[in-house]
């Protein structure tokens, strides 16, 4: 007697999420990245939120060559228009953070001008932000080929809830960019959806946008404009820390990304 055994091999479907990018951080150095504004962004030992190691990165508004940034932008990491992504995103905010009225942005998916038709940088189609005690979700977009800060075709806020001094808050961006109808952005915060659009989330550039994270702070600013914002600002400096960023490409990343 003969018994014919069959195994069947089920490929992984080619639109199944995947890493793409990712740093814990456990080489002890930012080779992954390269660095904007201040360059005293280190690697650290604590506090982790997994392994042993941790990104921090400071601000001081009077001791600091560029008091308003401190940020690092991972390298070869431009966004796909129309292409589904999941970035996870884990900071700790220290309990002697002060918080303050110049907002702070901790997190940009921030767009690439075309220089060649004379555009200029404008603000990030999509930013995380800590506006004194509370997150902030905050994007615009436009469907031109120049875009400029006063002629978006639309911008959107959302709070996202109050910010936990002494703590990790996980992050996890679903993001498909598009400045078409065809866009999605999804938030999900310490594990719970926190907020969701679908329509246009960018600009129309000839590259898509990239990751930056850290601290960037407009009201620091040597050139700041708006100088009633300036006086209120009444902190001095800001630290915080990074571990375990990672960017998943495919329709299923979530349980890739997050911790």
């Amino acid at each position: 007697m003969f018994f014919l055994i069959v195994v069947s091999l089920v490929a992984t479907p080619a639109w199944a999420g995947k890493i793409w990018k990712s740093d814990g951080f456990e080489a002890y150095n930012l080779n992954k990245w390269i660095k904007s504004g201040n360059t005293s962004s280190k690697v650290v030992n604590t506090p982790t939120l997994r392994g042993n190691y941790s990104a921090k990165m400071q601000i001081r508004r009077y001791e600091d060559r560029y008091p308003n940034r401190t940020e690092l932008r991972l390298r070869g990491a431009n966004f796909k228009y129309n292409t589904e992504y999941w970035v996870g995103v884990n900071i700790y905010i220290p309990s002697d953070w002060q918080y303050d009225r110049g907002g702070v942005l901790v997190t940009q998916f921030h767009a690439v001008p075309d220089r060649s038709r004379g555009e200029k940088w404008r603000n990030p189609p999509v930013a995380l932000k800590i506006n004194y005690d509370t997150w902030n979700l905050a994007g615009m977009y436009d469907d031109e080929w120049v875009t400029t800060r006063k002629t978006v075709d639309g911008r959107w806020a959302k709070s996202l809830g109050k910010v936990k001094k002494g703590a990790w808050t996980s992050f996890v961006f679903r993001v498909k960019f598009s400045y078409g109808r065809n866009g999605i952005l999804e938030v999900y915060k310490d594990g719970r959806k926190a907020f969701g659009r679908t329509g246009p989330n960018t600009y129309r550039d000839s590259v898509g946008p990239y990751l930056k994270v850290g601290l960037y702070k407009p009201v620091w600013g040597k050139n700041y404009s708006w100088k009633k914002a300036v006086a209120a600002s009444r902190a001095r400096e800001h630290t915080l820390f990074l571990d375990e960023v990672r960017i998943a490409v495919g329709s299923n990343g979530l349980g890739l990304v997050r911790p």
